[in-house]
């Protein structure tokens, strides 16, 4: 984008004697320049914004746009800076006494907020989604007290930075983060958050770190406890655990009341962790993803019975992600393993570093099945998945199977499998062998995989329909 002089002017022209502008929408040029210099003076010096309302601004490389000349309006009551690269915003902001609505979402540069923040008593909304490197909230966070929206919470251990300031935060909805929760200084200070009193929030997603992607110590400073004095309310959908160096659950994670309306959980990066949250029989869940546990042996304990168990009634998509131990699905109340059970509504499932499971429940609902570095899952043990449509296979080290190329399952679209040296063969036994009738995409890796292909398709065994995409790879004659 090029600004002529003569375009400045036009620009100019066109707001000559606006002096009650209500609502003013600005994208500035993606890169520095004359013209980002040139459009700053036109604003700060020609446009009067004393009657501003609301503002959006995305100066992605200019943020000294920034500054307390063009914000300084006492009416303005709607601030958008999403996506912005600032690094801290003018103390000015804290003059802004009718601000309602502050978005910040995506400023990744952002590292704290003016100091004097607890003066916007009107603020209703603060937006704070993908500010990862917000290192603290300002002091005495508490006055802020007309809250409803509040995205993110980073706990610091300085005086009016401390979880307490959410006591008084009491109206709040939709979605609350709280970061830094290893910082919380005792259970008394994670009590008074009243998290069980905030009825309107839905969304609560815990980190113990400043990121998702922190790793708990070797050194257990009383989490257990700390999250037991986080117990929010019975009405959550949505529940997030990241980074917690606790080795159980909390005792109200073992309700099954505290699970009655929640529809996705998410636990990652617990590595001392041996259970999860009572949710297998939770009549609403519908989304379950567990990564990096590395203590996790079983995804339920005390199933006992000898007639097939539903868990999980409403579980549609399952992700299990670098969970090395990971070896049964169920046990009963003596450890052992208890096979006769069903996920009963399971569409997807993902299995990746899973190293110990070696077989699938029976999962009549099931799509699709992504298994990689599954060293003890056979492809032979997937074959009562009747109703797979999409398999994403990469066998483990186990390379003394062989594995013919024979379709087990109704009508696959979508076939992508992986096998060590000499595992895939094509089938000897042709009545055995049902047709591709529904495929449109197949890739095999392995030595013999082009042999298994020709068996497929030349051999009269495959009836497709329409053309399908096709990928051969590590190809050995």
């Amino acid at each position: 984008m090029q600004i002529s002089e003569g375009e400045l002017k036009q620009i100019s022209g066109s707001f000559k004697g606006t002096t009650s502008l209500r609502t003013l929408l600005m994208e500035l040029p993606l890169y520095r320049g004359l013209e980002v210099l040139e459009l700053r003076s036109f604003f700060l010096e020609r446009l009067k914004l004393r009657s501003l309302r609301g503002l959006w601004c995305h100066c992605r490389y200019d943020s000294s746009i920034i500054t307390s000349h063009l914000i300084n309006t006492k009416h303005l009551r709607y601030l958008d800076l999403s996506r912005s690269n600032i690094h801290r915003l003018p103390d000015s902001i804290c003059a802004l006494y009718n601000l309602q609505s502050l978005r910040l979402n995506g400023c990744s540069y952002l590292k704290c907020l003016p100091e004097g923040m607890a003066n916007l008593r009107k603020l209703n909304h603060l937006y704070l989604l993908g500010c990862d490197r917000l290192k603290r909230m300002p002091p005495n966070f508490s006055l802020l007290n007309n809250l409803l929206t509040l995205t993110t919470f980073v706990v610091d251990t300085d005086a009016g930075r401390g979880i307490e300031e959410l006591k008084q935060l009491r109206y709040l909805t939709n979605m609350l983060g709280l970061y830094n929760l290893r910082k919380i200084k005792s259970t008394s200070n994670a009590k008074e958050a009243n998290l069980h009193q905030k009825q309107e929030l839905s969304i609560l997603r815990l980190f113990w770190g400043c990121m998702s992607s922190y790793m708990p110590g070797d050194k257990d400073n009383n989490e257990e406890e700390m999250l037991e004095s986080l117990k929010p309310h019975s009405k959550l959908k949505i529940l997030d655990l990241y980074g917690y160096g606790g080795s159980k659950a909390s005792v109200w994670m073992r309700d099954p009341q505290m699970f009655r309306c929640l529809k996705r959980l998410i636990i990652e990066r617990c590595p001392r962790c041996k259970d999860i949250p009572t949710v297998w029989l939770s009549a609403s869940l519908e989304y379950l993803s567990l990564s990096y546990m590395t203590s996790l042996i079983s995804l339920c304990k005390n199933i006992d019975g000898n007639t097939p168990v539903q868990l999980f009634p409403k579980l549609k998509e399952l992700i299990l992600f670098v969970l090395p131990n990971l070896e049964r699905w169920a046990e009963n109340s003596e450890g052992e393993n208890n096979d006769v059970i069903i996920f009963p509504e399971l569409e997807s499932l993902e299995l990746k570093s899973c190293m110990k499971i070696s077989s699938v429940p029976e999962s009549p609902a099931l799509k699709r099945l992504e298994a990689l570095g599954c060293h003890s899952l056979s492809i032979f043990s997937l074959s009562h998945l009747t109703s797979l449509s999409d398999l994403y296979y990469k066998a483990g080290d186990i390379d003394s199977m062989r594995m013919p190329l024979d379709p087990c399952w109704a009508s696959p679209v979508s076939l992508d499998v992986s096998s060590p040296a000499n595992m895939m063969v094509p089938l000897e036994d042709k009545k055995s062998r049902r047709p591709f009738e529904a495929l449109r995409s197949l890739t095999l890796r392995g030595s013999n995989c082009f042999l298994a292909m020709c068996s497929l398709f030349f051999a009269g065994t495959a009836k497709v329909g329409r053309p399908i995409s096709l990928r051969l790879g590590e190809i050995k004659f």
